[in-house]
């Protein structure tokens, strides 16, 4: 997977995606209405550049 900058596209709206900020720290996220909120407490992120979707989820061998 890519890091998909801003200005290109964006995720659908409540899509928890990873983003990326202007300082490379990475963190996750909902996207709604063109805005970047925390996945915990709504507070919305400032500096994002890129955003990719999520990795599909760990499916171990004990997984049923």
């Amino acid at each position: 997977m890519n890091w998909i900058s801003i200005e290109d596209n964006l995720p659908e709206d409540m899509t928890k995606v990873l983003v990326r900020y202007h300082n490379d720290a990475i963190d996750t996220a909902y996207h709604t209405n063109g805005i970047f909120r925390d996945t915990c407490c709504s507070s919305r992120f400032y500096m994002v550049t890129h955003w990719m979707p999520l990795p599909e989820p760990y499916k171990g061998e004990n997984y049923d």
